[in-house]
């Protein structure tokens, strides 16, 4: 897998970033970086600072090779590159805490509970649960645009997140479809019990979608 990079300028963390908007910063002055990988931020100040933790390759070349002082005007940077994609749902990576398996365990019967309520509500409404199933995914859209979880992960204070860099998942026909791929494979048991022994805790429909559950209260202030 690709490194990705973040930096925290301005008490405002931005990423992922690709080598060539990196190596385009003009002013590093008291930057934290950080790339997947890395234990912890560091302080960087100049290109120079940062450049040994980037992995150079053939998009990135510089020009005077001879030169052992780098900075921006010794590399050529490719035309394709695009402004910082500036993000406000990023967590700090070094504090991710994830949900345990039991708390995910958990939060499958308060979902449960929440569809049999549902489902009996609607039967005293109308006659019929025809409609159930279908109003529960509506309700989990909305729950993952506006809360990145299932109404499980409320109750408990958990997110579902990008495995790869943090980001909320609150898009809702991203959650809708997780939420629908794991009650088919809740059949199987299999799938969602892998998260017992997966070192990121992570179901089988979690791998598909690239997410892990973690504890809301990590959440990045931004410092």
């Amino acid at each position: 897998m690709n490194s990705q990079y973040y930096i925290i300028r301005n008490n405002e963390q931005i990423g992922p970033l690709t080598k060539h908007q990196i190596i385009s910063i003009n002013n590093f002055n008291n930057t934290k970086f950080w790339k997947t990988g890395m234990q912890d931020w560091v302080i960087v100040n100049s290109l120079n600072d940062v450049i040994k933790y980037l992995e150079l390759d053939n998009n990135i070349l510089p020009v005077n090779t001879a030169s052992t002082e780098f900075n921006n005007s010794n590399y050529a940077i490719a035309s394709n590159t695009v402004p910082f994609p500036n993000t406000n749902n990023l967590l700090d990576p070094i504090q991710i805490k994830l949900a345990s398996p039991g708390s995910r365990i958990l939060v499958f019967f308060i979902n449960i509970i929440t569809y049999v309520l549902l489902s009996t509500i609607i039967e005293l409404l109308i006659g019929a649960k025809t409609f159930s199933y279908i109003i529960y995914l509506g309700i989990t859209a909305y729950s993952f645009y506006k809360y990145s979880g299932t109404v499980g992960h409320m109750a408990l204070q958990l997110q579902v997140v990008d495995c790869n860099n943090y980001a909320l998942k609150n898009e809702f026909i991203i959650g809708t479809l997780r939420e629908f791929v794991k009650h088919i494979m809740t059949c199987f048991l299999i799938p969602v019990l892998w998260l017992l022994w997966d070192k990121q805790q992570q179901a089988l429909y979690d791998k598909m979608f690239n997410t892990i559950v973690i504890h809301k209260k990590i959440q990045h202030d931004y410092l």
